[in-house]
C-alpha cells in the first residue's frame, strides 16, 4: 500500500473526529456523520486518470470511542476495484487509545485483498501525543508489512505532526517515507492543512508487474468547512511524484452530513 493510501485509511475524517473534536452538548445529541465524495487524479506519460467514489460513516459512541467504516469504488491503471473498511477507536486508559481497522477488496487488482491495522496512541502533557502502529496487507502478487510511528502537538488553533512509514514486501527490503503536517483549525470544527511526504514507498501497479518500490514526493492541501451546523464540504488537492514511474495531480471533494 502506498503512503497516500495508508494515510487515507489511517488519518482521514474518522481519526480527526475521534481524537481532535472535543465533546459538547450539541454533539452529544447528534453523534453520527456520513460523507459522500469523489476523487479524480490525472497522470502523465499517457496513463489513464485515477477515479474513485466513496461513502463513509462515523459514529461517536463516547469520548475517544468511535466506530467508522466505508465503501469505495476505485479505477486505477484501467482496472476497477471495490473496497469496504471498518475501524474502531477504544480508550484503554485516560491517556491511551487503541485503533483497530480492517479492509477487504473482492477484485483486489490494485488494492489490497485484505488489510489489517492496529495502532496505540498516547496523550502526553502540553498538547503532545505519540503513536505506533502496524499494518499487514495481502495483495494478489505479494504481501506487505508496514510500521507507522508518529508524534503530534496541538497548540492554540494549530496542530503539527511528523509520521514515519516503513514498508516491506515479503522477500524484499524495508523502504521508509516521512510525512510532515501542519493544520489550522477555525470556527467550531473547520480546518485547513498542508502536508509534505518524501522517501521510498511500495506501490501496487497491478498485474503483471505487481508491487514496485520507488522514491516518492507528495504535496497535499486538505480541509473541511462547515457550511451549516449539519453540513460540511471536505476537500483535498494533491501533487504526487512516484519516482520515474509517473506524476499525478488531482483533487477530492466530499459532502458531509451530521445527524
Amino acid at each position: 500500500m502506498s503512503v497516500r493510501g495508508a494515510m487515507l485509511l489511517i488519518a482521514l475524517a474518522p481519526a480527526a473526529l475521534a481524537q481532535s473534536t472535543p465533546p459538547d452538548d450539541s454533539l452529544k445529541l447528534r453523534m453520527s456523520e456520513m460523507e459522500l465524495g469523489a476523487t479524480h487524479e490525472s497522470l502523465n506519460k499517457g496513463l489513464s486518470d485515477w477515479r474513485s467514489l466513496y461513502l463513509e460513516g462515523v459514529h461517536r459512541i463516547a469520548d475517544r470511542q468511535t466506530l467508522y467504516g466505508g465503501l469505495r469504488r476505485t479505477e486505477r491503471f484501467d482496472k476497477y476495484d471495490t473496497e469496504e473498511w471498518i475501524g474502531y477507536y477504544h480508550p484503554l486508559a485516560p491517556t491511551w487509545t487503541l485503533l483497530v481497522e480492517g479492509s477487504y477488496s473482492a477484485q483486489h487488482q490494485v488494492l489490497a485483498k485484505y488489510s489489517a491495522f492496529a495502532q496505540l496512541s498516547k496523550q502526553l502533557s502540553d498538547g503532545w501525543g505519540v503513536n505506533l502502529g502496524i499494518r499487514r496487507s495481502e495483495y494478489t502478487s505479494n504481501d506487505v508489512s508496514m510500521v507507522v510511528a508518529g508524534a503530534e502537538r496541538y497548540w492554540g488553533d494549530w496542530r503539527g505532526a511528523v509520521t514515519v512509514y516503513s514498508g516491506k514486501p515479503d522477500g524484499a527490503s524495508w523502504a521508509e517515507a516521512y510525512r510532515f503536517q501542519l493544520t489550522r483549525y477555525y470556527g467550531e470544527r473547520s480546518y485547513v492543512g498542508i502536508s509534505y511526504s518524501f522517501g521510498r514507498e511500495n506501490e501496487n501497479v497491478g498485474p503483471p508487474v505487481g508491487i514496485l518500490t520507488s522514491s516518492v514526493r507528495d504535496l497535499a492541501i486538505n480541509g473541511r468547512h462547515w457550511l451549516a451546523p449539519d453540513w460540511a464540504l471536505t476537500w483535498d488537492l494533491v501533487a504526487h511524484k512516484q519516482g520515474s514511474l509517473y506524476r499525478r495531480e488531482g483533487a477530492r471533494l466530499g459532502l458531509r452530513y451530521r445527524f
